[in-house]
């Protein structure tokens, strides 16, 4: 039983991955026996996840126009089998999304929140996930998982979100609550290594092996992909390159220490550095086009924040050599410019042998991005543990109004 179960999960792996694709294919690919590949597609056809899509290329033929045997059938997933929600939690507000299991947005909604209680936010998401179900026509049976992504630092392998100075949670056990509250799977992941998977998944980064995507906002953080894996470190604060210091005995930031990267180059700082500069800017979009009009108070801030910025990810280049640079988040807004900084400042300070600079993109924010890899996450866990086969019905009010 253990052996035609561990067939399945192989071969579906195969037709997920490679799809559409015949049962020869598979056998080769997996070295199962054809009759072990059958057995599995039976099961696989039986339970729904996977459909017959056609005939392959047509075999070969005789020389008198007629064909020699009978063309292979293709194999591809279903993904609407089942659908995943996803969805960002920051401190005012819930994004989300549901997804089928291709990742294509099915639904999105927003819900503003006047509370990071956790209690509230577990009614306000299992609200939310209702309301995404049937705006996108889906059963809630075949809601499979739910994935989170929360700023701060979290215990993934538990769901509990260690310590977030934006949300003001120490030892949350949010992922617990959320399986508890809606009866789903759940994932739950630092915000910026679900906007890493994400990019790798459906964004700039898709087959790049070592890669960092940094968010600019209120807050600054940075999820890593090394060689293809998402890299957490041993307690999962990898990235936290926001309160690495950039600026000896700078402003404070709001972890305690002086001189952090966000509290010199955060959404925040920067706007709270252009007021006092004499500056009238309510973006930091505004601070890049004052900039290029020549004003010579911004085009300075500007220089700084770039250079801050390049300065820590110079301390990424020099350490892990990635071979591409995201810089995404409201405040990447401030676009060419800041890039430009950024360029200038990583040339000064990155090792000089190296042959060359990671290639830097400065991108707006998508903001479905930070959910559908909180949903990635999510499908994973009902791909590789096999949940397919054990989809549950829940009853049709699983997700309250």
């Amino acid at each position: 039983m253990a052996r035609n179960e561990d067939s399945a999960a192989a071969v579906f792996r195969e037709i997920r991955e490679q799809g559409p694709i015949n049962r020869s294919e598979i056998a080769r690919r997996t070295e199962l026996s054809p009759s072990a590949v059958s057995m599995a597609v039976k099961r696989l056809l039986d339970v729904g996840i996977v459909a017959e899509v056609g005939d392959a290329e047509a075999p070969p033929s005789d020389g008198r126009g007629e064909r020699l045997g009978r063309p292979p059938i293709l194999l591809r997933m279903r993904p609407s089998f089942a659908a995943i929600a996803g969805a960002k939690l920051d401190r005012g507000e819930l994004n989300a999304v549901l997804t089928d299991l291709k990742g294509h947005v099915l639904a999105r909604r927003s819900r503003r929140l006047d509370t990071a209680e956790p209690q509230r936010v577990v009614a306000a998401l299992r609200t939310l996930v209702g309301t995404l179900a049937r705006t996108a026509r889906v059963e809630p049976d075949r809601v499979a998982g739910l994935g989170l992504g929360i700023s701060g630092l979290v215990d993934s392998g538990a769901g509990v979100c260690l310590r977030s100075v934006v949300l003001d949670w120490t030892d949350v056990p949010i992922g617990p609550m959320l399986r508890q509250a809606t009866s789903l799977p759940v994932a739950v992941e630092n915000d910026a290594n679900t906007l890493a998977i994400a990019e790798r998944m459906y964004g700039a980064a898709h087959d790049v092996e070592d890669f960092a995507v940094v968010s600019l906002g209120t807050g600054i953080g940075a999820g890593m992909f090394l060689g293809g894996e998402l890299y957490r470190g041993r307690y999962g604060a990898a990235g936290e390159i926001g309160h690495c210091s950039v600026r000896s005995g700078g402003p404070r930031c709001a972890c305690g220490k002086r001189g952090c990267l966000e509290a010199v180059a955060g959404v925040r700082a920067t706007l709270a550095r252009a007021a006092d500069a004499g500056l009238q800017i309510d973006r930091p979009a505004d601070l890049g086009r004052l900039a290029t009009a020549g004003d010579e108070a911004a085009s300075r801030l500007l220089a700084d924040i770039g250079d801050a910025i390049g300065l820590a990810l110079s301390h990424l280049v020099n350490l892990f050599d990635p071979e591409l640079l995201i810089l995404t988040g409201s405040g990447a807004a401030i676009g060419g410019p800041l890039k430009g900084a950024i360029e200038a400042s990583l040339a000064h300070h990155v090792f000089p042998t190296l042959p060359r600079l990671p290639e830097l993109i400065v991108k707006r924010e998508q903001r479905d991005m930070w959910a559908r890899g909180a949903a990635s996450l999510a499908a994973h866990a009902f791909f590789e543990e096999g949940r397919w086969e054990a989809l549950t019905d829940r009853s049709p009010d699983a997700f309250a109004r």
